[in-house]
């Protein structure tokens, strides 16, 4: 347990290695999103099916953040607030996600959404069946997604709808 907690605190908080076993420890005492992170990541590690079964209660009664046992979630997880976050059991999260409080990520036709990398997805919004969330892409509050949404753009409204296309480029350059 203290390895996972080490390793999150270094990609979420700070890279620095000074200290930081005691830093580590003190945020998982004192930060609950760091806390369910933790957790997490401990559910995709454990091995036994009784373990991913405990934890996962865990967290769904205590910080009601339900998530699904065969979730797929990549690095750097950013949970802002913890509350009425569901992530189905067969949806798969890149890296660099954010989520904020009461977004589902649910099943539609037996099917999960696969959310791609950098993507930040706001409050009380529904991500629902074989849907793709496109690279760097925004979901506004309480939007309902049920179609595909494309690379680097802004998605609102029921059903959702392309709002803005995001222009990506090189700092420094015009």
């Amino acid at each position: 347990m203290l390895k996972v907690i080490c390793r999150e605190y270094r990609e979420n908080i700070s890279a620095d290695k000074r200290f930081t076993l005691l830093y580590a420890l003190l945020c998982f005492w004192r930060v609950p999103n760091f806390r369910v992170n933790v957790y997490i990541r401990m559910m995709q590690e454990a091995k036994h099916p009784l373990r991913k079964e405990l934890i996962s209660k865990k967290l769904c009664l205590k910080y009601g953040v339900e998530v699904g046992r065969n979730t797929i979630i990549g690095r750097k997880l950013a949970i802002r607030h913890i509350s009425g976050i569901v992530l189905g059991s067969g949806a798969v999260i890149g890296n660099n996600v954010t989520l904020y409080h009461g977004v589902t990520l649910g099943q539609r036709n037996k099917k999960y959404p696969k959310i791609l990398d950098g993507v930040t997805i706001y409050p009380n919004s529904t991500i629902l069946g074989d849907v793709v969330i496109g690279r760097n892409s925004i979901v506004l509050a309480s939007s309902v997604v049920l179609k595909d949404v494309p690379d680097n753009c802004i998605v609102a409204g029921n059903p959702a709808n392309i709002v803005k296309n995001i222009e990506v480029g090189i700092e420094g350059r015009s």
